[in-house]
């Protein structure tokens, strides 16, 4: 099995050695945090600083990207934190730690939604009892991570081809990778299925965070249902381990950050903005899109101090992209094009949005917040409105006019749904407060004063409906999202052999380089083993219109060796080969 639970121990415990420091820097930040958001300001800030840190060395100056240059970096941004926070202990002592909000009916509700948003993300492995990425775009990040583990750098030969030079524009996403298995020294496979689950959890609670930051709290409103975000081989989403799985968790941390109205925050607010275009450049932008409308609100409400120095922070990473980088000049001049009426075809069909996932109920209830953010509500939450609303114009505006970028318009839908499920939370919690506030109506007090018992319970009515809705339709509808499967256990087993044992039987008249496979097979069995490939009929595409050819050697059981002379092909990967010239070497791999 490609599970392993040491595997995951390993991960747990390198995600927690992570979190400490960043968890003792957040009292830098501010001493108002409460524990909930210092662990979520502590993955996330030691994550960036490993990160951006690794690409800003090597991009300046060519540092290579190390095991020891992030295990260095780890230290100078660890030590001294606990130096200054031993020194605190030596001036005023061990501050015994309080758990009495452990026994709080607030906090195990909050952990029980916590669970369950780690199911919800981890429910395709769990549904299809598969232990390996689904998507083709997770075996591609694979592949780019292995490459910087190699490579040591954030451009390399193209793993797939092993010909030109790969730039992904998602390199902090890759950069990422590598950081966590430098650091929790967990296997690939072991990151790829489990970090969703673990990123879900964190997105739960970053939801709650931002929630509990409202004058009307609704933390655990938008905890339970920022768990309905689906996941499709469409538009992606936060059940697989790419880039906008945790681009989603780092645009939650701006928001957060931008709730707190300070002059540390507008610069945490650019640096994060940064970090978060190193991920997911799409992401990014739509933070510019909600920090944009979050400034003109606050000047709506006359923090102009403020909102000058956010729209200020807010321009610098704008100039350094444009300015200072080279790596996405293609993808800001489609930009670009796409906003003066240039239009750029889809690839694939357009997408039909299923209400269902997110439950036509959070709907009803984004309208209903939509309303209530501006009659009740603050600065952020008509932020979020207004940014939802615009999420649905620059989606209906590809749909309809082809007006916009084919990958805007893709991701925009996961905006869409995070923000809908905050502003969703937003309406139930106020609609359980006007309940509350109605029970103490003195006409209704009166007319049912043998019932007066039952007042404050009534306020919990709606969301209990709202939950038993959910949980009925929602989750069904989840659990019957199709996803494809490219490799099974045998396959990955079979790829791991290679990486393992090709090197010793490669020398200068035998390079077992490159692999002869089913072409839907290709790229994940390339990401695992290591090998180059000549056909494939799945991202990243290669000679498509050819796959017969490579279909019909293999069915022909590789009796065709000049097929093999012509594409450079020298190991094989099939039931089985009639051809002497092939020795075969492990399972169904054969050797030319």
């Amino acid at each position: 099995m490609p599970l392993e639970l040491i595997e995951l121990a390993k991960l747990l415990g390198g995600i927690i050695a992570l979190i400490i420091p960043g968890y003792l820097w957040s009292f830098m930040f501010s001493k108002h945090l409460t524990k909930s958001e210092r662990l979520i300001f502590g993955f996330i800030v030691t994550m960036g600083a490993l990160t951006v840190g690794s690409f800003t060395l090597n991009i300046v100056i060519g540092q290579p990207i190390t095991q020891n240059l992030i295990l260095f970096l780890y230290l100078i941004y660890s030590i001294p934190i606990y130096i200054l926070y031993g020194l605190s202990i030596a001036r005023f002592g061990f501050t015994k730690p309080n758990f009495t909000y452990v026994k709080k009916p607030h906090t195990f509700l909050l952990l029980v939604i916590l669970g369950f948003a780690g199911i919800m993300m981890f429910l395709p492995h769990l549904v299809n009892s598969h232990y390996l990425p689904f998507h083709v775009d997770e075996w591609i990040h694979w592949a780019h991570t292995q490459s910087v583990i190699m490579y040591h750098g954030t451009s390399f030969v193209n793993p797939f081809w092993g010909s030109g030079t790969a730039a992904p524009t998602e390199i902090g996403f890759q950069l990422t990778n590598s950081v966590l298995h430098w650091m929790t020294t967990a296997n690939l496979n072991t990151i790829f299925v489990f970090m969703p689950a673990i990123i879900g959890i964190m997105l739960s609670l970053s939801a709650y965070n931002i929630g509990q930051r409202s004058p009307r709290k609704y933390g655990l409103e938008a905890a339970f249902l920022i768990s309905f975000i689906p996941t499709t081989i469409r538009y992606l989403g936060p059940s697989f381990w790419v880039a906008i799985t945790l681009g989603l968790l780092i645009l939650l941390f701006v928001i957060w950050l931008a709730t707190h109205q300070s002059i540390q925050e507008t610069f945490f607010t650019m640096a994060f903005l940064w970090y978060l275009f190193l991920i997911h450049p799409p992401t990014a932008v739509a933070g510019i899109i909600i920090i944009g409308i979050y400034t003109i609100f606050l000047v709506t409400e006359k923090q102009f101090k403020i909102a000058t120095l956010q729209a200020f922070f807010l321009v610098i990473p704008l100039l350094v992209i444009y300015y200072f980088t080279s790596r996405w000049d293609i993808n800001i001049e489609q930009f670009l094009s796409a906003t003066y009426g240039d239009q750029f075809e889809l690839q694939f069909s357009r997408i039909w949005v299923s209400f269902e996932h997110l439950g036509i109920i959070t709907w009803i209830l984004f309208i209903l917040g939509t309303y209530f953010s501006f009659t009740r509500g603050k600065a952020m939450h008509r932020t979020l409105s207004i940014s939802g609303i615009g999420f649905i114009i620059i989606i209906g505006l590809y749909d309809h006019l082809n007006y916009g970028v084919p990958i805007i318009y893709e991701r925009t839908f996961m905006y869409l749904f995070l923000i809908v499920t905050l502003i969703a939370g937003f309406a139930l919690a106020e609609l359980r407060t006007t309940i509350a506030t109605l029970s103490e109506h003195p006409w209704l007090t009166k007319k049912l004063n043998k019932h007066k018992k039952l007042f404050p319970k009534l306020q919990y009515l709606v969301p209990l409906i709202v939950i038993i809705i959910l949980l009925t339709t929602s989750v069904p509808a989840h659990i019957n999202i199709p996803y494809y499967t490219q490799l099974n256990e045998q396959d990955y087993e079979t790829a791991l052999w290679l990486k393992k044992n090709l090197p010793a039987a490669r020398d200068n008249n035998h390079s077992y380089d490159r692999v002869a496979i089913d072409p839907f097979k290709a790229a994940p069995f390339s990401a695992v083993s290591g090998l180059y490939i000549a056909f494939s009929s799945m991202h990243p595409l290669l000679r498509q219109s050819q796959t017969d050819k490579i279909t019909e050697f293999l069915k022909n059981h590789c009796n065709d060796t000049s097929f093999l002379n012509k594409y450079k092909i020298s190991v094989i990967y099939a039931p089985s080969c009639n051809n002497s010239d092939l020795t075969k070497v492990y399972t169904n791999v054969y050797l030319y």
